[in-house]
């Protein structure tokens, strides 16, 4: 039976429509961030990270793939990065589903189960926040299964 790796592409399409669609042709104070993630202390393979501003005067969300336990962010396409300031943190990550699993009600295919507990899946519950800077250090997100 194959199986497909549900991928936050879709999520993450959306996301960098509405927001590289919007025209921006870069941010001030843009500052490179990047970070490892771990599951139990095993590198997360896949999934996204995003920063919400946490800050009053903020608006840019920042967004970040998942790949090997490592992420880079970026605001938008002409200004990768993040733009200084607080941020609370969430993550995405989900498993597999099996070939020819059926559809939902919508008609639309099967969401495959998330591999993280529900609470890293909102930047109000995660626990994690960053204030980035310009000279930040690589951030580290340690999520634990229990």
């Amino acid at each position: 039976m194959r199986l497909f790796q549900f991928s936050s592409g879709l999520f993450l399409s959306f996301w960098l429509a509405s927001v590289w669609g919007c025209g921006t042709t870069g941010l001030p104070n843009s500052v490179p961030v990047k970070g490892t993630i771990t599951l139990d202390g095993k590198p997360l393979e896949n999934g996204t990270v995003m920063f919400v501003p946490a800050g009053q005067g903020q608006e840019d969300v920042a967004i970040g793939v998942i790949k090997d336990g490592h992420f880079a962010m970026a605001t938008s396409v002409s200004s990768p990065g993040v733009i200084m300031g607080k941020y609370k943190i969430q993550v995405e990550a989900y498993g597999q589903i099996a070939a020819g699993a059926a559809p939902g009600s919508s008609g639309m295919p099967p969401v495959p189960p998330s591999i993280i507990p529900a609470k890293y899946r909102s930047s109000k519950t995660s626990g994690f926040e960053v204030e980035v800077t310009k000279n930040l250090s690589p951030v580290v997100l340690e999520l634990k299964s229990t």
